[in-house]
């Protein structure tokens, strides 16, 4: 898993600037704590859902201000 997220992120570099790819990286602590809730049923506490919808919110600022 890690090497196919290796040459994804270097697949993306190829396209799209570092400016935009790494913070687009963010997005692994969203799908990472959803799917631990999801399918490992483990308790995500309100402050780390906090703190990703924050990151959720940084990341999207990013991709809206792309031209």
């Amino acid at each position: 898993m890690m090497a196919s997220a290796f040459f994804a992120l270097l697949a993306a570099l190829s396209i799209y600037s570092v400016s935009f790819v790494v913070p687009v990286t963010a997005l692994s602590y969203v799908v990472g704590s959803f799917g631990s809730a999801t399918f490992l049923h483990e308790r995500v506490s309100l402050h780390r859902w906090l703190g990703i919808l924050l990151v959720a919110a940084g990341v999207t600022l990013v991709i809206l201000g792309k031209d």
